[in-house]
């Protein structure tokens, strides 16, 4: 079938998720104030569309819908460089994400969005929402700004392949049709949510233009343990801590809410370990979680603690040791790893049999298998390679014109807005970059 060149564009942008959005609406805007300004004809002018935005969806935002609960968490007051990670080197990902974070913080997040028309609010942990409190309010403010500025989206439109070409960007569109763009800004998430369309084609479009990939790998996602005590803690919910152990090293710790299911551990703190895991290690048996209940205190300081108790409670069983403090089926398992006889009289165990629970309490660890897949994953750790990109301008240094935003970038964050805010403060960047003459 021949292929005709059905649209021709100053700036497109694939991907019409939070990053794309964003990258769409800055590049129109800049492009916006550099026209007002201007006496000669603008590089971007002279073809259908000055931004075009390519979404294989029926509609944008598909994805961001899902975020915060349909609420949409898109920053966190307390957003810092350091809260992110890569798998490149350290040094790399603190440069590269300072850079853009120093511009686009969480107040410069919000004013973005306020200029939108979208009032926001602060909860608990630094949360901002829109005022709202609904998703969708955010995705059509962000779908009217669009029009509002003359960029033009096409929706179930999905990019095949493209091609670097003197002229610019040549985009094969699945259909067979052709699309030209002067510049090119891949915003297409990761892989992470495959339910919402996100497939990772943005992976095939950077290594086609000879860009390398830190493996994607699902993050924000439960950790698969082996251990056959877990089904029945199917459904506990515990306060305390976990650490991520590779060959015994540890790799992270993260506190809060801890939830049991019958293969997995699960909650907040285990999503922000994840994405540290590599998967085939994992399943070599690389890696251990260690499970902390009372992280309040040190194991000597809490052996106290149950000495006390001990001193309290001299008649209790050793059975009935644990009850009132975890949860009944916490204690059901805990007492069975204890080497007491369980109808022992507690006051008649020596201080021996107590240190050895105050350790267990302190340090359960179960192998780990790896991670849920991409349909649970609520981001993806990994992707196009920092060293490959100008911070500053989010443009590739190997392909002149090309820039990339948001997920397809090999940095993630934790829950709690720090995701989000990554795909709008990168595309922003992006856009503006792309904009540029």
């Amino acid at each position: 079938m021949k292929i005709t060149v059905e649209k021709q564009a100053g700036i497109a942008v694939m991907g019409g998720g939070a990053a794309g959005m964003a990258a769409a609406i800055a590049a129109a805007r800049a492009l916006r104030e550099e026209g007002a300004g201007e006496t000669g004809p603008s590089p971007f002018r002279g073809g259908d569309a000055e931004v075009l935005v390519l979404e294989k969806n029926a509609r944008p935002g598909r994805k961001l819908l899902a975020t915060g609960n349909g609420r949409c968490n898109f920053t966190n007051s307390r957003c810092s460089w350091k809260d992110y990670r890569s798998k490149g080197p350290a040094e790399l990902r603190e440069f590269f994400v300072r850079q853009v974070l120093e511009e686009l913080g969480p107040a410069e997040l919000r004013r973005f969005f306020e200029s939108l028309g979208v009032f926001s609010r602060e909860e608990e942990g630094g949360r901002v929402y829109p005022y709202s409190g609904q998703a969708a309010g955010l995705r059509e403010a962000m779908e009217r700004e669009l029009e509002r500025q003359g960029a033009e989206l096409l929706t179930e439109t999905r990019v095949d392949r493209v091609e670097k070409r003197p002229e610019g960007f040549a985009l094969i569109l699945e259909s067979g049709a052709l699309c030209m763009a002067r510049r090119l800004i891949v915003a297409t998430g990761g892989r992470a949510g495959i339910q919402y369309g996100s497939t990772g084609d943005g992976y095939g479009v950077a290594k086609a233009l000879g860009h390398t990939l830190a493996p994607p790998s699902p993050a924000l996602v439960q950790l698969v343990a082996e251990s056959p005590e877990l089904p029945e803690l199917k459904g506990v919910r515990a306060k305390g801590r976990v650490s991520l152990l590779e060959q015994g090293r540890e790799l992270g710790r993260a506190s809060g809410e801890i939830q049991f299911t019958e293969d997995a551990l699960s909650g907040i703190c285990v999503f922000d370990l994840s994405g540290l895991l590599d998967r085939q290690k994992a399943r070599e048996g690389a890696y251990q979680a260690e499970i902390d209940l009372f992280p309040e205190w040190q194991t000597g300081a809490f052996t106290e603690k149950l000495l006390q108790r001990q001193a309290y409670l001299p008649e209790l069983a050793a059975e009935q040791f644990l009850e009132g403090i975890l949860h009944k089926k916490l204690c059901g398992v805990y007492i069975r790893r204890w080497t007491a006889e369980p109808k022992d009289k507690v006051g008649n165990l020596p201080r021996e049999k107590i240190e050895e629970l105050a350790a267990l309490l302190k340090c359960w660890r179960l192998p780990l298998s790896g991670t849920r897949g991409w349909a649970e994953a609520q981001t993806t750790a990994g992707g196009v390679e920092l060293s490959q990109v100008d911070a500053e301008t989010m443009g590739s240094r190997l392909v002149p014109g090309l820039y990339f935003a948001g997920e397809v970038l090999d940095v993630d964050g934790p829950c709690g807005g720090y995701n989000l805010h990554w795909a709008f403060a990168s595309g922003i960047r992006a856009g503006q970059g792309a904009a540029r003459p």
